[in-house]
């Protein structure tokens, strides 16, 4: 890493925030929830913006999986 270059410190919490997020998928496991399950994120105010698709995905649907690959740097 060069010296010079800005580093966000957001950065340094999403790998142990995705391991978090991770574990606790891991627990519902026993419900048939898995990385892959359909994550459809609904909008309480108006400030919030529903999810229901994901463009980027190979299945058109958001999941845990499609957001951790998102926000981690690197090939895709």
């Amino acid at each position: 890493m060069d010296a010079l270059e800005y580093f966000n410190p957001a950065s340094t919490v999403k790998m142990p925030l995705s391991f978090l997020a991770l574990e606790k998928m891991n627990s519902l496991t026993r419900y048939g929830i898995d990385k892959y399950s359909p994550m459809l994120t609904d909008s309480a105010f108006s400030g919030q913006h529903p999810v229901f698709a994901d463009t980027t995905a190979a299945d058109g649907l958001p999941s845990l999986a499609q957001y951790i690959k998102k926000i981690i740097p690197g090939k895709r």
